[in-house]
């Protein structure tokens, strides 16, 4: 399978803190910039970023500026139908692996379940 890596976008966090990223975050990086477009593609929107409190977000650059504001986070999404779907991510590890957690809804029709277990952060590494 071939596979198509797409580079994230300059967050502007970074340009407002002058932050040095480190390998493992530029890694990270790609492999969350990736997993969003992946899903995007699935049918689910990002909706809000959440740690403490909520973030709304209207696409997939906004939810990367929360995301790497946090060490880690519930991302909200919605798919087609307006239904809220989540996953967990978790920055600081190995990079490949900050998909650390997801809800998996009992009607599992919209894909969101198989889009997921189908992703391989290491593709992206």
């Amino acid at each position: 399978m071939n596979t198509t890596i797409l580079q994230p976008p300059e967050l502007d966090i970074d340009r407002q803190l002058g932050t040095h990223i480190i390998p493992r975050g530029r890694l990270e990086r790609r492999v969350v910039w990736n997993l969003l477009a992946i899903l995007e593609q699935a049918g689910f929107t990002p909706h809000i970023v959440h740690e403490d409190e909520d973030h709304a977000v209207a696409n997939a650059k906004e939810a990367m500026e929360w995301i790497f504001n946090l060490d880690d986070c519930w991302v909200t999404f919605l798919n087609r139908k307006n239904q809220k779907r989540s996953l967990y991510i978790v920055l600081g590890n190995d990079g490949y692996d900050a998909l650390s957690d997801w809800g998996c809804p009992h009607d599992q029709s919209d894909g969101w379940h198989k889009t997921l277990m189908a992703f391989d952060g290491e593709a992206y590494a």
